[in-house]
């Protein structure tokens, strides 16, 4: 998912379509979050999200280059 050089890592083809899937979630997230605050209905409970390792490993300087 991700090319690299000796200077360089970018994303691949892939890299970037899952990029782009995972920037939509969080976009989808922020607005689900943002119609409930706006309700004033407080959660009872967390609910936990186990994420693909993949995303732990990609670098925060990449994830900044791609934006």
């Amino acid at each position: 998912m991700l090319h690299q050089t000796i200077r360089k890592i970018s994303l691949t083809e892939a890299g970037t379509l899952f990029y782009q899937g995972c920037d939509k979630i969080l976009s989808d997230m922020d607005i689900i979050e943002q119609t409930i605050t706006a309700q004033h209905v407080n959660p009872k409970r967390h609910l936990k999200i186990n994420a693909c390792c993949i995303v732990g490993h990609l670098d925060e300087q990449v994830l900044l280059e791609v934006r």
